[in-house]
C-alpha cells in the first residue's frame, strides 16, 4: 500500500529570496506540446516535444515596494528618470512599466509554492511579467503578475519535491 497526503494549504510562495505575501489567487498553466504521426497501417504515435509551465498570482499589495521586489524590470530608483522625463524624489523609488528594449534585464529565479504539511511545486527559473491591473469594486488595486518558467537546456520547468529534501547544485 502507498501512503498518499493531500498538498494542502494555506501555501507560501517564494521567489528567490523573496516571499510574497497577500495573494489573492493563484493559478498554474501547463502545457506539452505534441505531433502525431500515423503510419500507413492506420496507426497513430504521438510524440511529446517542449513542456511549458506558468503561474499566474493575483497581489492584493500593490504599491511601489512590492511591484518592485516582483516586477523589478520596472523599477526606476530615486534621482532617476521615468519614460515620461519626470525624475523620482522620493526613496521608495517609482514603477515604469514601459516596453521591454533591447538592453533590459531579465531576474530570473525559481518559484516556490510551498504547501502547509511541506510539499513543494517549483516552477524552475521563472521571470515575471505584469498581466493585468484592476481596481477591484473601486476599493482595492491589485496586480496580476505571470510567473514563466525558463529551464535551461536539459532541466525540467516543473518539479514537485518535499521541502528541504533537496541537496544545493
Amino acid at each position: 500500500k502507498i501512503n498518499m497526503a493531500l498538498v494542502k494549504g494555506p501555501f507560501t510562495l517564494k521567489w528567490g529570496s523573496n516571499t510574497l505575501t497577500n495573494v489573492g489567487e493563484m493559478s498554474m498553466n501547463y502545457d506539452i506540446e505534441s505531433s502525431d504521426f500515423k503510419t500507413v497501417d492506420g496507426r497513430t504515435f504521438k510524440i511529446e516535444g517542449a513542456h511549458s509551465a506558468s503561474v499566474e498570482v493575483k497581489l492584493l499589495e500593490s504599491d511601489v515596494a512590492a511591484i518592485r521586489t516582483i516586477l523589478p524590470q520596472y523599477y526606476v530608483a530615486k534621482n532617476a528618470k521615468l519614460s515620461t522625463g519626470q525624475t523620482v524624489n522620493n526613496d521608495a523609488g517609482a514603477i515604469d512599466i514601459v516596453a521591454a528594449k533591447c538592453d533590459t534585464a531579465t531576474t530570473n529565479y525559481d518559484l516556490d509554492i510551498i504547501s502547509c504539511n511541506g510539499q513543494v511545486t517549483r516552477l524552475v527559473n521563472a521571470r515575471t511579467a505584469l498581466s493585468t491591473n484592476e481596481f477591484e469594486d473601486n476599493v482595492l488595486r491589485t496586480v496580476t503578475v505571470t510567473f514563466t518558467a525558463e529551464p535551461r537546456a536539459g532541466q525540467a520547468a516543473l518539479q514537485f519535491f518535499g521541502d528541504g529534501h533537496l541537496t544545493p547544485a
